[in-house]
């Protein structure tokens, strides 16, 4: 797959919301990532067994094992979930731990 940045100038994007600022290669490394930043940011959270097929499921849990030890995520069976009163708030930071 592909990904792309929009350009940096907020004018520039006004006038031409569409045109590319530069074409990003979705190597494996990304897709792990994006999946982490965009799953802790949804009701549902990171499903482990999805995240296996990605990435070193042992690594992302010794990773968020300080989070969950602090009420910031929540680990059910299969599932990483940022939680509503501490982790959602923190989201951004805690996806950069996981990574």
């Amino acid at each position: 797959g592909k990904m792309w940045e929009n350009t940096r100038d907020f004018d520039g994007y006004l006038r031409d919301p569409m045109t590319t600022h530069e074409n990003m290669k979705f190597d494996p490394d990304l897709k792990r990532m994006e999946y982490i930043m965009l799953s802790m940011r949804t009701k549902k959270g990171l499903d482990l067994t999805a995240y296996s097929k990605l990435g070193d499921k042992k690594e992302l849990l010794k990773n968020a094992a300080r989070y969950i030890e602090s009420g910031h995520i929540k680990k059910s069976r299969n599932h990483l979930i940022a939680t509503e009163d501490k982790g959602f708030l923190i989201s951004d930071t805690l996806t950069e731990k996981l990574i």
